[in-house]
Formats: structure tokens, C-alpha cells, sequence
């Protein structure tokens, strides 16, 4: 009879341990289950971050061909001994062409990162709202909350229609920018 009610408490007292051990659901699971092309909507984001270059900095390539035309033609000048003249000419236009170009780098540059930096502070918003829907999908699977089942569906695809959008946003506004 003791054995028996000894067995009982034992029973009653570690139960409810092993279930939450049993029932754990790792990290890796719910991204696997719940965010398979999460990654991939990340990484097409950084490809039209790196793209930017190209759509926000269209004068640029023409800026650089001309300040090496006239790098050029002043090292011409300078080699076959030209007139003083033609020679001071030709720098002239050629530290123009230079600051011209510096100057649309220097602007390119920082239109540049401002985009980044707005597409990555929406990226962190994004990440956070995932982890936190993560955590949610881990307590249910884990049983550690009282949500329905249809409760739960409701938030799962709510929270995950979220993400795509917000993502879809983002790279939208980047491939966008002009």
C-alpha cells in the first residue's frame, strides 16, 4: 500500500515535468514548419539593397568617363609639352570633371546608405515581429497556453501574411528607388 501511494506521488509529481520535456519544440522545427522562404525574402532584400547602386547612382558611369577623358587629354598635353596655356586650360577642366564626380559619389553615397538604413530598420521591425510569432507558435506547440486551436491557426496565418507583405514592401521600395 505504500509502494502503491508512493508510486502515485511519484506519478503526480513527475508527470507534468517529462510532459514539458517531451513536448518541447525547438527553434529550428517552427522555422522549418512556419517560415520556409522567410530566408529567401531576406536574402532577395539584400540583392536589391546591393542593386541600389546601380538605379540611384545612373550618372555616375558618366561623370567617371568624362573625368578620365579629360585626365587624358590633360596627360596628352603634358607629354608632347603643349603651351601653358592649353595645358592650364586642360587641368582646369580636368579638376572640374574630378569634383563633378566626387560630388556625385559623395551624393550617390549617401542616398545610398539612406536607403539601406531605412530597409534594414524595417528588416530589424520584421525579424523582431517574427521572433515574437515564433515564440507564440512554441508556447502552443509546447501546450503552454490556452489558445484554441482555431485561435491559433487565425494568428499563425495572420502573423505570417504580415511578414510577407512587409517583406514584399521592402523590396519593393528598393527596387523602386530612383
Amino acid at each position: 500500500m505504500k509502494k502503491s501511494i508512493l508510486f502515485l506521488v511519484l506519478l503526480l509529481v513527475l508527470l507534468p515535468y517529462q510532459s514539458t520535456f517531451a513536448a518541447s519544440v525547438s527553434t529550428a522545427t517552427v522555422e522549418k514548419l512556419y517560415f520556409e522562404n522567410y530566408k529567401s525574402k531576406v536574402k532577395e532584400v539584400r540583392e536589391a539593397q546591393k542593386a541600389l547602386y546601380g538605379s540611384l547612382c545612373s550618372e555616375v558611369p558618366a561623370l567617371t568617363a568624362k573625368a578620365k577623358a579629360s585626365a587624358a587629354q590633360y596627360n596628352s598635353l603634358v607629354k608632347s609639352k603643349a603651351g601653358k596655356e592649353a595645358v592650364s586650360q586642360a587641368k582646369a577642366v580636368r579638376d572640374q570633371d574630378k569634383k563633378a564626380l566626387l560630388d556625385a559619389k559623395k551624393a550617390c553615397t549617401k542616398k545610398v546608405n539612406d536607403a539601406k538604413k531605412r530597409s534594414n530598420l524595417q528588416l530589424r521591425e520584421v525579424d523582431k515581429y517574427k521572433r515574437e510569432l515564433s515564440a507564440m507558435i512554441k508556447a502552443h506547440l509546447s501546450g503552454k497556453d490556452q489558445m484554441r486551436e482555431d485561435e491559433f491557426s487565425k494568428k499563425v496565418q495572420e502573423g505570417l501574411t504580415y511578414i510577407n507583405d512587409k517583406l514584399d514592401n521592402i523590396i519593393r521600395e528598393l527596387k523602386n528607388a530612383r
